[in-house]
């Protein structure tokens, strides 16, 4: 029995392991949140647009007021990811209109992606040393064109 269970277990990983992770490259939108007395919302427009380059991440992230469009911040991103998780950092805001009163702060994620009924999505958590989350992430892809 447990050679028969091991035999299972090692065709499983070997079947398992012949799945590439998704190709995490373009455009990913939706939302992400920040439930804290001092914020300035508690829902955001959030998009993210990466390219991959072998097991590195790169790209920009982009945050709105979700009522307020013209209030906007833009940053760097970069990461790493493993199978079906990502992990990203904001390194630098490039361009920003913001409350004089405000500051948009630099995050990082922890995603997971998720195939469900034919959308692919990102889902996870945001934190960051300087701000008032954490918060939760939700995009999905956006299609080309």
């Amino acid at each position: 029995m447990k050679k028969a269970f091991l035999l299972l277990a090692l065709l499983s990983a070997g079947f398992l392991g012949t799945f590439a992770a998704p190709d995490y490259s373009g455009s990913w939108t939706g939302y992400i949140t920040q439930h804290s007395p001092s914020a300035l919302a508690t829902n955001y427009y959030f998009n993210l647009v990466l390219e991959v380059n072998g097991d590195e991440i790169s790209g920009h992230s982009e945050i709105r007021m979700w009522d307020e469009h013209e209030v906007y911040g833009i940053m760097d991103v970069e990461g790493t990811f493993d199978d079906y998780t990502l992990e990203l950092k904001e390194t630098e805001i490039t361009r920003q209109q913001i409350y004089n009163y405000a500051v948009w702060c630099l995050k990082n994620m922890k995603l997971q992606y998720v195939l469900e009924n034919g959308v692919e999505s990102l889902r996870g958590r945001w934190f960051g040393a300087e701000c008032s989350g954490p918060g939760d992430v939700y995009l999905e892809r956006t299609p080309a064109g």
